[in-house]
């Protein structure tokens, strides 16, 4: 009896030992929330840069929406369709990094530019909000770029469109044009 007793003991501080061991092993794991944001941060970068559109979209949460009333599914499009028009490289710096009960915060410098022509970079100022969905920090809104992409999108509009589409009407054909001022 002794000796089922014994190995009663050994057996239950074995399993004790190892609950703890794998206990600490988790706890160690896992990164604060500052480092598990800037991870994705970086992640994402490298993914843009690899021109994958769900790498970048991981970044995302499923309930991504912003005061511009972009989707997450808009975003991915606009994503896609500017990461296969061109090759891009980015540079990307975090300005400040809050995180709090509800969630987190991020301001980035984002800069942005055809590969090869540093010349054409636009920069951004981007606010991100962030939330803790299982082990993964998300992406749930954004700030800071809409009215730029609105603007260069409305401006490739009216360079692409024919005289006279703006409103304003079209110099005949063979005319001098209008006076200069």
């Amino acid at each position: 009896m002794p000796g089922r007793i014994l190995r009663v003991v050994v057996a239950i501080a074995l399993a004790a030992v190892i609950v703890g061991a794998v206990a600490f092993w988790l706890t160690a794991a896992q990164p604060s929330p500052e480092q598990a944001i800037t991870k994705a941060i970086l992640r994402a970068e490298e993914e843009a840069e690899r021109g994958s559109v769900v790498g970048v979209n991981r970044a995302l949460s499923n309930d991504y929406q912003d005061a511009a009333g972009y989707t997450r599914r808009d975003l991915a499009r606009m994503i896609a369709l500017g990461l296969r028009a061109e090759q891009w490289e980015f540079s990307v710096q975090v300005g400040s990094l809050r995180v709090d009960d509800d969630g987190a915060e991020s301001v980035l410098r984002i800069g942005m530019w055809p590969e090869g022509a540093m010349a054409a970079k636009l920069d951004y100022a981007v606010t991100l909000a962030w939330r803790r969905e299982g082990r993964a920090w998300r992406i749930i809104s954004s700030d800071g770029w809409q009215g730029s992409l609105e603007y260069q999108a409305a401006d490739a509009v009216m360079q692409q469109a024919p005289p006279g589409a703006s409103g304003t009407p079209a110099t005949p054909e063979g005319s001098p044009g209008p006076p200069a001022p």
